[in-house]
């Protein structure tokens, strides 16, 4: 990531204490996940009108707050976004 890129974030089942190790290898909060991790994809996600990323940290948390008032059971937590670029 360059200076000039912003850190994004990513709603992600599974990823909070408790849970992430039992379907990750490594936590993802630490490693960071690609979009396709995203809970918006999820039933729940897209009740909870998710996005597939987020811009703002703060951004993140007030829909975090949101998914797990809605579905409090499933260790939602935010990750940081991994973005891949192609090289040509």
């Amino acid at each position: 990531m360059t200076t000039s890129e912003k850190q994004k974030f990513v709603i992600v089942k599974y990823a909070s204490e408790g849970y992430w190790h039992h379907y990750f290898k490594q936590d993802p909060k630490r490693m960071g996940v690609s979009v396709t991790f995203s809970a918006c994809y999820t039933y729940s996600g897209r009740e909870a009108k998710l996005e597939p990323f987020y811009e703002s940290l703060e951004q993140a948390q007030s829909d975090l707050s949101r998914i797990r008032e809605l579905n409090p059971s499933v260790g939602y937590d935010i990750c940081p976004l991994l973005e891949f670029t192609s090289q040509s």
